[in-house]
């Protein structure tokens, strides 16, 4: 099989929203803090268009779709402005819709199974159910009595404390789990995934990866800039069960460029 970029939701959002004071006479400009790591992923993918290396699945593609007024309410809300402030919401969401549009054009839409979905949901339902009992049994540790975890979409793996010991580090994403839940949405997606995964070996043979880009900590490692070690227990065993490497955006272009 060749490789594949599958591109999750969060990262279609953070690259969709880029607006300037230009672009809605207002003294208001707006940038997700993820958007040049995300927009960097879409370049690459634009440069490679012909070779059909970017792909999404329908059930990403409506969440993207889905989500991006709730996130722009709170880029605007964190500004000053609400959404009664209906001609700048409107502006906004418009410019940042076209641009969702247009990136959501560079992917190619591949068909899933829903039967053979619906049977890998079993096993990556498993798989997280395991992880949460193995997070349950790891020390408490201060990680735990944080501040509410704020939306998948705003702030990403940007919610927890800097961890002060190796051993929090290293369990990251486990103690992410126990604090919020994966969601069934993020579980349908890794199905479809795994569901493509397959087909891809069955239809073409092995030899090619399978990547997942995004910034959601139920698929890819927690780290920070200072980090000796990273948490990675869950990307690790998503690899080891399905196959399927999951990455922040810019890892995904590093290691999609080594491996061709």
């Amino acid at each position: 099989m060749k490789s594949r970029i599958l591109v999750d939701s969060c990262v279609i959002v953070s690259a969709s929203i880029l607006v300037s004071s230009s672009d809605i006479d207002e003294k208001l400009s707006i940038k997700h803090h993820f958007y040049e790591e995300c927009k960097e992923l879409f370049t690459f993918i634009q440069k490679n268009l012909a070779k059909r290396i970017g792909i999404i699945t329908y059930t990403i593609e409506n969440e993207a779709l889905g989500v991006l007024d709730k996130v722009i309410e709170g880029e605007l809300k964190s500004r000053g402005y609400s959404r009664e402030n209906f001609e700048v919401f409107s502006a906004v969401f418009n410019i940042c819709e076209n641009r969702m549009r247009g990136l959501i054009a560079l992917l190619q839409r591949e068909p899933v199974d829903s039967a053979d979905v619906a049977q890998k949901i079993l096993l990556i339902k498993k798989m997280y159910e395991e992880m949460k009992e193995k997070a349950v049994k790891l020390p408490k540790t201060a990680a735990l009595k944080t501040q509410t975890v704020p939306p998948k979409f705003r702030r990403a793996l940007n919610w927890f404390e800097l961890f002060k010991t190796q051993d929090e580090m290293e369990h990251a994403q486990l103690y992410n789990l126990l604090r919020k839940d994966v969601e069934p949405s993020d579980i349908a997606i890794l199905a479809e995934a795994y569901h493509l995964y397959t087909t891809y070996i069955a239809t073409e043979g092995k030899g090619g990866n399978l990547y997942i880009a995004s910034k959601d900590s139920h698929f890819v490692p927690v780290r920070r800039k200072g980090w000796t070690y990273e948490g990675r227990e869950i990307t690790d065993e998503i690899q080891k069960r399905f196959g399927i490497i999951c990455e922040h955006p810019k890892k995904v272009k590093e290691l999609f460029i080594k491996k061709q």
